[in-house]
């Protein structure tokens, strides 16, 4: 392989294909090529590790490790509700258990079946629902297309969003307006302001009085009925420790009486021990002594408890007096700190009315303030060119619509566009819609048996009442009670899956880890093998390159500036200010180069005593020009090689 890539120039051999192992050894005068031979063959090992490691080879470990991680990892997400769909289909198959109790209670006073619909009453059915479908279609369809004429958008982008656009600028436009607008004062609030600093100094001042005065007065209203219950309370006590003087005097009459008792009692017992012991006399005047004497226990003590009550009620007519002269202190102050506001401010206090000029005199305060506000504003806010330029911008916008209004006619040129818009639109959705309903319906159903012909004329019978719609929704729900017993052991069965699986690709995941790692250590060590290789090669570049071009300038005539032979001996050609491989080249220029490449490394292996060059007329493919260049180059060559040159053709004098 080394001598035909170098001193052996076969015809049609002459293409340049790099060196070989030997020839990088010779050329780099080394004694012993072992590290180069062995180079490809452990850079081949290597480099099919890695493709047998990649991670981007359908074929490489890592790349399908990777695909069933990420295909483990899609069975997990997909079973990630789990166990929500097991809770809800549980609870789905209890409540459909408990209907299909009750819709067979129900069955079993029914006894009318549903009668079998036509089956050829509803192709014809569904052949007149498909003509009507394929009808309206085209109705839409046409009409969609008149909206867009008469919408005549000529501008770039979605009309719709152009449309926004004008109706934010015009709400932006009016605004601005209205702010202007709303912040310039009238000739009235500008009088009104006048007279209202001609009344109020302070209005923020004011306010705050004003409400604290208000406050006192509505206060004062209510110390007003607190004062009036005193007084009436007051009354109410007098009169009652009047009464219970009264009860004082009458019970005076006790030790009257008591002392009358005790008199004759007295005068019973004395005649009883003076004139005749008779025993009536002394029981008789005993029990009038007993009774003197407990009149006068009585009248004692009704008189102790009677002073108590005096005594009360004298503590509460002071303390109501007190109380009463408290409230009448605070409603004169209310009073005098509202007339003292009022006055003030130019209004003439009224206690009747005083609360309600206090209130007009607040809301005078807060419209001086809100004046005050309002031309500050107005001083601070000029938008002029702001809404000029929102105007051109919006009479541009128009343009994209065949529209030219005035400013005072946006507002129904935009409506008349969102009208227009708002046609197109619903006639799209219509069109949409009918689409859709025309596509769901050719796709439930075979249009070929539709176009077949009738064999009867079988019409729809009656369909049951009650009784068969209880035995359909019977039959469902029987069946929806074996899709959910049947899909509720699916997903115990699937959790149990879905562990496993976790487990899997957790191991997956750490293979991956590994290989991953072992691919980057191999992928270091072709880097530096490659530097390797590359630095042991550089040494011979000088000497390859300078014969190679010698070699070319012999031929062409021209110097060799725009190739390049890199560390890896490879050939490139400048083009179009790139380097491009030098086997794109045509035929006779590749068999040039490669003719000067192999003659170049023909020098660089042998500085001393030179081989044999053998040729096999390598100049087959030369033009003209070229041709001529050739015969200089063998003689040139000739000058230090012995040359074989074989040809089956003339080739001139130097045969």
């Amino acid at each position: 392989e080394s001598f035909a890539r170098t001193v052996f120039i076969g015809r049609d051999l002459s293409i340049y294909s790099g060196t070989t192992d030997d020839i990088n050894a010779k050329i780099g005068n080394i004694t012993d090529g072992m590290d180069l031979n062995r180079f490809a063959a452990i850079d081949d090992r290597i480099k099919n590790d890695l493709n047998a490691l990649s991670a981007t080879r359908k074929t490489g470990e890592i790349y399908k490790l990777k695909e069933e991680a990420t295909n483990l990892k899609a069975v997990l997400r997909d079973g990630s509700g789990t166990d929500a769909a097991a809770d809800s289909v549980r609870k789905s198959l209890e409540e459909t258990k408990a209907q299909i109790a009750a819709l067979e209670d129900k069955k079993q006073e029914l006894n009318v079946l549903r009668k079998t619909v036509s089956l050829i009453e509803k192709r014809r059915a569904d052949r007149k629902t498909y003509e009507s479908l394929c009808a309206d279609h085209k109705v839409k369809e046409e009409a969609y297309n008149e909206a867009k004429t008469m919408l005549k958008y000529t501008g770039s982008g979605p009309y719709s969003e152009a449309i926004d656009r004008i109706a934010g600028n015009m709400s932006e436009l009016s605004a601005n307006r209205l702010k202007m607008a709303g912040l310039s004062l009238s000739e009235s609030e500008k009088t009104l302001l006048s007279e209202y600093a001609e009344r109020i100094e302070d209005p923020s001042r004011t306010m705050t009085a004003t409400e604290e005065a208000s406050r006192r007065l509505y206060a004062a209203d209510a110390r007003k009925n607190d004062l009036s219950g005193k007084e009436n309370l007051l009354g109410d006590l007098r009169f009652e420790l009047d009464e219970i003087v009264n009860k004082k005097r009458k019970t005076g009459t006790f030790a009257g009486l008591g002392t009358v008792l005790l008199i004759l009692g007295g005068a019973f017992l004395a005649i009883y021990f003076l004139v005749s012991q008779t025993l009536s006399l002394l029981l008789s005047g005993g029990v009038l002594c007993f009774l003197g004497i407990l009149c006068f226990v009585l009248f004692g003590i009704r008189s102790s408890i009677l002073n108590q009550e005096i005594a009360m009620q004298n503590s509460r007519i002071d303390k109501t007096v007190s109380e009463a002269d408290i409230l009448t202190e605070e409603i004169a102050g209310a009073e005098d700190c509202a007339s003292e506001i009022l006055t003030n401010c130019g209004i003439l206090y009224n206690e009747s009315t005083a609360v309600s000029d206090l209130k007009k005199l607040y809301s005078d305060c807060y419209d001086y303030m809100n004046l005050l506000k309002k031309q500050d504003l107005f001083k601070a806010n000029d938008r002029t060119l702001e809404c000029e330029a929102l105007s051109t911008e919006i009479k541009g916008l128009f343009l994209d619509f065949c529209l030219s209004p005035s400013e005072e006619d946006f507002a129904s040129a935009l409506s008349s566009l969102n009208r227009r818009k708002e046609a197109c639109n619903s006639a799209e959705n219509l069109l949409k819609d009918a689409a859709a309903r025309k596509e769901a319906f050719e796709e439930s159903h075979d249009l070929s048996e539709l176009s077949a012909p009738d064999e009867t004329e079988y019409t729809l019978e009656d369909v049951a009442g009650m009784e068969a719609e209880t035995e359909s929704k019977l039959k469902t729900l029987r069946e929806s009670f074996e899709i959910y017993r049947h899909q509720l052991s699916d997903f115990t069965e699937r959790q149990e899956e879905l562990s496993d699986i976790k487990d899997k690709l957790d191991e997956v995941q750490q293979t991956i880890s590994e290989k991953s790692e072992l691919a980057s250590v191999l992928e270091d060590t072709k880097n530096y093998l490659t530097k390797a290789k590359e630095s042991l090669t550089a040494r011979y570049m000088g000497p390859l390159t300078s014969g190679f071009e010698k070699y070319y300038e012999t031929v062409t005539g021209k110097p060799a500036t725009d190739y390049k032979i890199d560390a890896n001996t490879e050939i490139t050609v400048t083009g179009e200010g790139l380097q491009h491989s030098a086997l794109l080249l045509s035929s006779g220029y590749k068999d040039l180069v490669g003719l000067c490449m192999r003659l170049a490394m023909a020098d660089a292996m042998y500085e001393g005593e030179k081989p044999m060059l053998i040729m096999d007329d390598p100049f087959v493919n030369f033009d003209d020009r070229n041709y001529e260049g050739g015969r200089k180059l063998l003689d040139k060559a000739s000058a230090e090689y012995q040359i074989l040159y074989f040809s089956c053709r003339e080739t001139g004098q130097n045969n």
